[in-house]
C-alpha cells in the first residue's frame, strides 16, 4: 500500500475518533447514540492504531 494511501486512512482513522470522542462527551449515556459513539470512536481508534503499526513496519 502507498505512503500516500496510509496517511489518508489515517487522516480519516484521528477524524473518526475525535467526531466520536465529542459525541460521547455530549450525548446522554442513556441513549442509543451514545452506543454508536462508543463503538465509532472504538473503530476510530483500532484504524488509528493499524494504521501507525503498518507506517512502522514499512519503514524498516
Amino acid at each position: 500500500m502507498t505512503p500516500e494511501a496510509l496517511h489518508g486512512f489515517l487522516r480519516a482513522g484521528v477524524f473518526i475518533a475525535l467526531v466520536s470522542l465529542v459525541l460521547v462527551l455530549g450525548v446522554p449515556r442513556d441513549s442509543a447514540e451514545f452506543v454508536v459513539s462508543v463503538c465509532s470512536l472504538t473503530v476510530g481508534v483500532t484504524l488509528v492504531g493499524l494504521i501507525t503499526l503498518l507506517i512502522r513496519l514499512a519503514q524498516r
